[in-house]
């Protein structure tokens, strides 16, 4: 390459006309949110300006679909509408959901938990029980997203794992949440320990979140309820794809230049 074509490149680089695609390594992280951040802002969170699903009817946010698996009943395959049962009032819904599944409101009135509902369980009173039904959950971005978040309540079990793009990120979701602080529910006059929290997922290094699966690892001994609520995912900017439109211009003057 001439010195002339070197003081090019060197031009349009400091002028902001090239986007070099220099080798990153690609990552995933999580970050964790314990009881003590329950309901806090989407800026502590670090969801700001994210699009947010809060589960206030079966209708999911364009660009989330959402899969339930391996429960005995009530399966879903991934959609964009939920089955109605899998929404949730917890205030209006048949005991003992009222005491159990209050405290994972994190906005609105409605949540998502990962049982079919109590329809499937035989009786309205005991569904809550039915361990069988207390499945896993995938939350899938087709077009892929960098960053997401959503909160977890109820694991009082061990063995609930974290698996993003089919990697497994956590074998303990309780624990992971559980080290930063305890949180006392009111349950039948008393309190029982659980496990509740916010959690966010990074793609970093060019990488992309394509899936988030909830395993619910304890199903073969007793399920473990999971409610989720506020999921928050990040959509790129007009200004991000423009800035590659104009990486891209710059690379064509260059090749124009040299012919």
């Amino acid at each position: 390459m001439g010195n002339n074509m070197v003081r090019r490149l060197a031009s349009l680089a400091a002028a902001g006309l090239i986007v070099a695609s220099m080798p990153a390594q690609a990552a995933i992280t999580v970050t964790y949110f314990g009881p003590a951040s329950w309901s806090s802002s989407d800026a502590t969170l670090g969801v700001a300006g994210y699009r947010v699903e809060d589960f206030e009817d079966t209708t999911l946010a364009s660009g989330l679909r959402i899969s339930r698996q391996n429960g005995a009943v009530g399966n879903f395959p991934a959609t964009a509408v939920l089955p109605g049962t899998s929404v949730f009032d917890p205030a209006t819904d048949p005991s003992p959901v009222v005491q159990a599944l209050l405290r994972g409101i994190w906005d609105g009135s409605h949540v998502l938990t990962n049982h079919p509902g109590p329809s499937f369980a035989g009786t309205l009173d005991n569904w809550y029980s039915d361990g069988a039904n207390w499945a896993d959950l995938e939350f899938l971005f087709p077009a892929g997203t960098t960053s997401v978040g959503f909160s977890l309540q109820q694991m009082a079990q061990a063995n609930n794992q974290l698996v993003v793009n089919g990697l497994t990120l956590s074998t303990d979701l309780m624990s992971a949440f559980a080290a930063l602080g305890d949180d006392f529910e009111p349950f039948s006059g008393g309190f029982f320990r659980s496990r509740n929290g916010y959690l966010r997922i990074d793609a970093t290094g060019g990488d992309t979140i394509q899936s988030v699966f909830l395993d619910n690892g304890s199903v073969s001994v007793f399920g473990d309820g999971m409610t989720i609520d506020h999921l928050a995912f990040q959509v790129p900017e007009p200004a991000t794809l423009g800035l590659l439109g104009l990486g891209v211009i710059g690379v064509g003057v260059v090749r124009r230049r040299r012919g």
